[in-house]
């Protein structure tokens, strides 16, 4: 996927592994991906395969973790790679290219907004209402998030708050930058073509991160042309893309996507493996075309279009079977962004009404442990979007109270708001924000369940002996196979077990689960140009639901500097 002069994506092609050359079926035009997929221009997967790629398809079967671990390739590749390199004929950096020179710009402010959508909007428009100086930073090249683009659907009017916000904050309102998280003891950005170096002070940090679209795992899902439903709506809506797509997802975005998919003249089919709206309205799927309760269970491509298998369980062991056909697979299902957090050492836990994994935070979005980081949007957890500017309200006048801006009781009051506005709108989000702030029956401690049900992804309990042809790191070709095997190795089991029996718990508890920092280096997942953003949660909440464990015994791999690709240059010769 290119850029024209213009800025208009170019034509969609299919991505190539760089570890075997064979087609990816994953279109991911997010800004921290877009022509960042490998630092070397020349094996650039988003203008299709590589002449690199195509040579290393020679030895595939060797190329995949499942053959031959990572580690145990490093520990016996490594006294040659040394000795190979001694006796290289190294460059002269007379003879190196001159890097770019890069602008070192310092931004000062009270407080540092990160996430340019709805919820950053919002916030920033609050707090500076209360008098704080406000920095607000994102990597789009244009404010608004992904909301702007499904504007209409959602009862929403998110180019409102952008126009208010240039205007209100000016050249603090910097949009087409990148956070890129902490160096040492400074906050540091930059901007996306390379020329400045951001370094950010504040008294407050605001995260506004929102959410990422991961890709859906299933038997053959690399083989399907899959995007990510903001990719595929601006491709819809430059003309690039035709035809009857499968939208996989029925949440207030997933149903947004579809219907304005609709309007720009496309036929799409709606999928989900629940059994009802994730919205909880079945009125929110008039005059859609849709399916409900399906688990994917095989992929068939024949020419420009695919087959999708699925099952639809109706009891122990009972399933009925269907087809759909459609020209491209579009994921709209979500995660909160959760990486700018792990870096903070926020608590991440698990909850399956929230999306997944999120910090553990307070009504007035005060991030536990941390005195100084807030949190707001959808990074705190999926709720109803018509709630967020309410708890943006919250959370900036909750961080106005410290400040001595406000009273008390006028933060207690927008705190009250946002609790009767969840009532209405999702009683079940209002209880997992209790549970978040006051912890198990009052008491702060935070009681993570086991992973009854992998809340977003299709399938990996009912397809098991399929488990090689699930691809969950699409960077690095890691299969859900891959993961199962290296988690036995590490904690010697047989096999995983979907049902433990009653005298096998004792001694199935005291098994401890490898941690996902050993778990990537074994096997090279989330070490692609993604850094783990498209695979990270999918493979932590997969293992635990399979293994029975909770999501913290497995835990996340070590958040590094950057947080996004950064060019070396920007950071090694800022002037």
């Amino acid at each position: 996927m290119t850029n024209d002069d213009s800025g208009r994506l170019g034509k969609p092609v299919m991505l190539s592994s760089p570890r075997t050359g064979e087609p990816r079926g994953f279109i991911c035009c997010e800004w921290w991906c877009m022509g960042y997929w490998l630092s070397n221009g020349s094996l650039n997967q988003c203008v299709g395969s590589s002449p690199q790629g195509r040579d290393l398809g020679l030895f595939s079967s060797f190329a995949r973790p499942s053959v031959l671990p990572r580690s145990r390739l490093v520990k016996l590749a490594w006294p040659i790679v040394v000795r190979f390199a001694k006796g290289m004929r190294h460059v002269d950096p007379s003879q190196l290219p001159e890097p770019p020179r890069a602008k070192l710009v310092k931004v000062n402010s009270d407080v540092l907004v990160v996430g340019g959508g709805l919820a950053g909007l919002a916030t920033a428009m609050e707090l500076s209402k209360l008098g704080l100086k406000i920095a607000l930073v994102d990597g789009n090249g244009e404010l608004g998030g992904r909301l702007i683009h499904v504007e209409g659907e959602l009862g929403v009017k998110v180019s409102d708050y952008t126009s208010k916000v240039k205007d209100e904050l000016g050249d603090q309102a910097l949009s087409g930058v990148v956070f890129d998280g902490f160096l040492e003891d400074a906050a540091v950005g930059h901007s996306l073509d390379g020329s400045r170096l951001f370094q950010f002070n504040y008294r407050v940090i605001v995260v506004a991160t929102g959410v990422r679209e991961v890709p859906l795992v299933f038997p053959g899902n690399y083989k399907v042309p899959m995007y990510t439903g903001l990719t595929y709506l601006k491709l819809a809506k430059d003309g690039l893309v035709k035809g009857e797509p499968i939208v996989y997802g029925t949440d207030e975005w997933g149903i947004a996507v579809a219907k304005s998919l609709v309007k720009a003249g496309l036929t799409p089919l709606i999928m989900d493996h629940a059994i009802q709206p994730r919205t909880g309205r079945p009125s929110d799927l008039s005059g859609l075309r849709a399916i409900m309760g399906a688990y994917i269970s095989e992929t068939e491509v024949e020419g420009g279009r695919f087959r999708l298998r699925y099952q639809v369980p109706e009891g122990p062991k009972r399933f009925s079977e269907g087809e759909a056909t459609g020209d491209a697979l579009v994921t709209t299902v979500r995660v909160p962004a959760i990486e700018l957090l792990a870096q903070l050492g926020a608590e991440l836990v698990y909850d399956i009404v929230l999306g997944g994994i999120v910090p553990r935070h307070n009504w007035g979005g005060g991030v536990t442990g941390l005195s100084n980081v807030y949190v707001v949007g959808e990074a705190s957890g999926l709720i109803p979007i018509s709630t967020i500017p309410i708890q943006a309200r919250a959370v900036a006048y909750s961080i106005a109270a410290t400040y001595g801006l406000v009273k008390p009781e006028e933060a207690d009051q927008a705190v009250a708001k946002l609790r009767e506005a969840l009532v209405t709108s999702n009683p079940a989000a209002l209880d997992a924000f209790n549970r978040l702030e006051r912890g198990l029956h009052d008491v702060g401690y935070f009681q993570e369940p086991n992973v009854p049900e992998v809340p977003q992804w299709v399938s990996d309990l009912y397809f098991l002996d399929k488990a090689d042809e699930q691809l969950i790191c699409f960077c690095e070709d890691v299969t859900l196979g891959d993961l199962l095997r290296v988690t036995r190795e590490f904690t010697g089991l047989r096999g995983v077990k979907v049902t433990v029996l009653h005298d096998e718990v004792p001694k199935y508890r005291e098994l401890k689960m490898p941690r996902m920092e050993y778990i990537k280096r074994a096997t090279g997942l989330g070490t692609g140009a993604c850094q783990g953003k498209l695979c990270m949660v999918t493979a932590n909440l997969m293992l635990a639901r399979l293994t029975q464990r909770k999501p913290g015994e497995f835990g996340l791999f070590r958040q590094r500097f950057p947080l996004n690709p950064m060019p070396m240059g920007t950071l090694g010769d800022a002037e």
